[in-house]
């Protein structure tokens, strides 16, 4: 899960994503034995802690995206030694890729294609990238940077796009962290897995914001940063089913309610198995932690 929080100069990438798997025997998708990974000593994108704001610090562009380019070939090289051929693209039928937009998707397809078949074209590289990887960008596409989410909201993407194409395929995908780790592997898809959201529906139910409206939104977010008993303003867009925050404590401790049947209800009211209540020993000002069973719904 992450949200990809950045100041007005590059709001328009703003995005978030949480994705939840089951991992266990029998997946209806297979992780193969063999994957490879590439690691950087390198501050091209971090947040350091303590900073004045949430936003990263990427001070050098360019250079974050060699950092990445670096990663990706790396891993390249190392499965390609692994699985003793020249060309993984020839023995997949999909990749998916970390990334913050689809341009990045294309830039790293574009460099998989070089070092498989240096003698393609553009236009054949063009070609082989609408049949391969843009398939798995329909959420980079509507929704934004995902950042750490992303190879795996790209994963979601593709079996979406597919639907029962996909089983029988093999996909190569590539995951990225700043700083910087980097891992290429292969996943077999032996049934289609259940994607649980009605997807074209989530994404025709969004709301269109003019750019200040959107600026606005996201500052919101970003102003509860560091903050310590603070209480976000009330806001009358409240939507049936979503957590908001209700206020962060003195401890740093961050209260959330769920709208649901037009009220606010606490988030501890009823269906989690157990609630963790933070006191004050007026005695030994000494933070106390209990613990309550609470009855299942």
């Amino acid at each position: 899960v992450d949200i990809a929080d950045l100041d007005s100069h590059q709001a328009f990438l703003n995005g978030a994503a949480a994705v939840a798997m089951l991992v266990g025997p029998d997946a209806p998708v297979r992780l193969e034995p063999e994957r490879a990974t590439h690691m950087m000593n390198t501050w091209d994108f971090y947040k350091p802690v303590g900073w004045k704001d949430s936003f990263p610090l990427m001070r050098d562009g360019k250079h974050s995206i060699d950092v990445y380019m670096a990663c990706l070939e790396g891993c390249y090289r190392g499965l390609s030694r692994k699985l003793d051929t020249p060309n993984l693209l020839s023995i997949h039928d999909y990749a998916i890729f970390h990334c913050t937009s689809t341009y990045l998707c294309k830039r790293a397809f574009d460099r998989l294609a070089g070092l498989a078949s240096p003698e393609l074209g553009l236009r054949d590289r063009n070609a082989l990238y609408q049949s391969m990887a843009a398939p798995g960008t329909l959420l980079t596409k509507q929704i934004g940077s995902t950042y750490t989410a992303s190879c795996y909201v790209n994963l979601y993407s593709l079996l979406h796009t597919l639907g029962e194409q996909a089983v029988g395929k093999k996909i190569l995908a590539f995951s990225y962290g700043s700083g910087a780790a980097s891992s290429m592997f292969r996943l077999s898809v032996d049934s289609l897995p259940d994607l649980g959201h009605k997807l074209d529906q989530r994404l025709a139910a969004r709301i269109a914001h003019v750019p200040q409206d959107f600026i606005a939104l996201t500052e919101a977010y970003s102003n509860a940063y560091a903050r310590f008993d603070f209480k976000p303003s009330e806001r009358s867009d409240l939507k049936e089913g979503v957590y908001y925050l209700d206020r962060v404590d003195r401890w740093g401790l961050r209260h959330y309610s769920r709208f649901a049947n037009g009220q606010k209800q606490a988030l501890c009211s009823g269906s989690p198995l157990e609630r963790v209540l933070y006191e004050t020993d007026a005695e030994s000002t000494m933070d106390v932690v209990r613990t309550e069973e609470m009855p299942v719904a």
